[in-house]
């Protein structure tokens, strides 16, 4: 029985908390410049983060065999549906191994923003995601900004696990960001 029970927290738990990975996280400082990539989108055109200047974006790393990545891309589609704005972009990087599963999930939900590829992991890496889902806001001017942890009154600048993107709060912050 123990047994049983031991098996049950090694599944559910990384799917209650998100999908993880092997290292611990290393933070990037707020204010630090966000390393630039340049990524294949599903329409076969490139986009870099260096040809967002001007604009907040927000960068998600995902995968399509990380459940509570599908359910936090639907969230951020309702988002970006509802803000998109000169000012802000969602760039949603997968990190799965080909196309296919990425071109299958895109097709099912008809996402509004961009999807990205990071076949080889290179931005990965750049962006030390070591678990799945996370999150980075990048100012206008190429840094991370900080932004308010939803379960504390901590900043953050990496948003880890699965977040609501589609409520008023955080349409409000976006507002109150996008005008100020």
């Amino acid at each position: 029985m123990r047994a049983a029970v031991r098996m049950a927290v090694v599944i559910i738990l990384p799917v209650l908390i998100g999908c993880s990975s092997l290292d611990n996280p290393q933070k990037q400082p707020p204010g630090k410049l966000a390393p630039d990539f340049t990524l294949p989108c599903l329409d076969g055109s490139k986009r870099s983060l260096s040809s967002m200047k001007g604009k907040y974006v927000l960068v998600h790393f995902w995968a399509t065999w990380c459940a509570p990545c599908i359910h936090e891309l639907k969230s951020l589609h309702n988002l970006y549906r509802y803000l998109h704005h000169d000012r802000f972009e969602i760039l949603a990087i997968a990190l799965d191994d080909s196309w296919e599963a990425i071109s299958k999930m895109q097709r099912e939900n008809n996402f509004s923003f961009s999807i990205l590829f990071d076949e080889a992991g290179v931005t990965r890496q750049s962006y030390q995601v070591t678990e799945l889902p996370l999150t980075v806001l990048v100012s206008p001017e190429g840094s991370f900004v900080s932004l308010l942890q939803p379960q504390g009154s901590a900043l953050t600048e990496r948003l880890v696990g699965p977040q609501l993107w589609d409520n008023e709060a955080t349409a409000n912050f976006f507002k109150q960001l996008l005008n100020g």
